[in-house]
């Protein structure tokens, strides 16, 4: 082996280990947030229905299955076939190389946890803003169940085109298309979030007063923090991508993908949970009731078409 050699498989190696510390730490806070997830589940108060526990459960039971899975296969490829993923030119070519070196089943099964992920986040922002708005009027209510629907088949179109392995169709390009479509849906159902639960805390605060708006700002502070997570990490990747001298840290990110996509509704599922166990200090019965809406399932957060200072349904954590 010369020099050159020695130092290409010296890089492909540090890669591998950079890819693999990255994924580890975010499983880490992956399994963090699960375990911290159900145990308040478990504590909160019993006033939810059965069937959204169990929901809320499963969800989180799939997700955190996915990314154990996602670090066990990065970790495989990693040690095992580092040279199959870094010494690649293209995130395409990494497929060819798997074949000959005898990874490609799990390269295969590493993109199949990537879409479930982005899938399975995605799904849950839209199921977020179709319940959200199902107390508008009836034409409102189908033209925001149509732009569901629309970005439900675009997701599903892109994650089909991006997990099967055509011959003809370059996987960066794929992965790159995928990446944009999930970040616009994360985009456009956070505006869509955002702007119903404005409208609500301008209504309270015109009825109660400007002293109860707060509880507003933090369920829309926590929609964007969970939307931004996924944005900011697609548009890292998208560029990389397309910056062909820098594709050994898009292979790096795409590690990382399945990881961010079960911590963003983890986040949610977790603050949800906290606040319902740990409510915070209400000083009117105003403000009580906008915390309830705050701290609700997200199934349950439901407005009447006029909405009221005691507009509270089903409570986030209701048994």
């Amino acid at each position: 082996m010369d020099v050159s050699e020695r130092d290409d498989t010296k890089k492909i190696k540090g890669l591998a280990t950079v890819g693999s510390s990255l994924s580890l730490s975010l499983y880490a806070v992956v399994l963090l947030l699960c375990f911290t997830s159900f145990r308040l589940l478990f504590k909160a108060p019993r006033e939810q229905s059965n069937s959204m526990r169990r929901f809320l459960f499963a969800y989180l039971a799939f997700m955190f299955s996915l990314s154990t899975i996602a670090v066990g296969l990065d970790l495989c490829l990693n040690f095992k076939f580092p040279e199959a993923v870094f010494s690649s030119a293209a995130i395409g070519e990494d497929l060819r190389l798997c074949r000959e070196l005898g990874c490609f089943t799990i390269r295969l099964a590493e993109k199949c946890c990537v879409t479930l992920a982005i899938w399975a986040a995605d799904g849950f922002m839209i199921w977020r803003c179709t319940v959200l708005y199902s107390g508008i009027i009836l034409v409102g209510q189908r033209i925001v169940k149509f732009i569901c629907f629309i970005m439900v088949i675009v997701a599903i179109g892109a994650g089909l085109l991006y997990t099967i392995p055509f011959t003809n169709v370059k996987a960066d390009t794929t992965l790159a298309i995928f990446s944009f479509i999930t970040l616009t849906i994360n985009c456009t159902v956070t505006v869509l979030i955002v702007g119903r639960l404005l409208y609500h805390r301008r209504y309270l605060m015109e009825t109660l007063g400007p002293g109860h708006g707060s509880p507003y700002l933090r369920l829309i502070a926590l929609c964007i923090e969970s939307a931004a997570l996924v944005v900011k990490f697609n548009v890292v990747l998208i560029v990389l991508i397309l910056a062909e001298s820098q594709r050994n840290l898009s292979f790096i990110l795409l590690e990382m993908m399945v990881h961010i996509y079960v911590i963003s509704p983890f986040l949610i599922i977790f603050k949800v949970a906290h606040d319902k166990v740990y409510p915070p200090n209400s000083t009117s019965l105003g403000t009580r009731d906008a915390e309830d809406i705050v701290d609700r399932d997200l199934k349950a957060l439901e407005f009447s078409k006029e909405p009221t200072s005691s507009m509270v349904s089903e409570s986030a954590l209701e048994s």
